[in-house]
């Protein structure tokens, strides 16, 4: 995973909620590292995410539903 300038994105003048940042405005942010952390935790426990990350048929085995 990476930060880019929005003008990089798929989804550059699409509609979406919020702003989007520039490069180095995200970089600097103080949440940044929060962001990366709940991306870590879905790529890494996430079974759907994990293997399709993995270059696997999508699998939703062993996914856990909201209590």
């Amino acid at each position: 995973m990476m930060v880019r300038d929005p003008e990089e994105s798929f989804y550059f003048n699409k509609p979406m909620i919020g702003k989007p940042m520039a490069r180095a405005e995200a970089a600097a942010s103080a949440s940044l590292g929060k962001f990366f952390a709940v991306a870590d935790f879905i790529a890494f426990n996430d079974p759907a995410v994990k293997s399709y990350l993995l270059g696997r048929e999508v699998s939703v085995l062993g996914r856990k539903g909201i209590d």
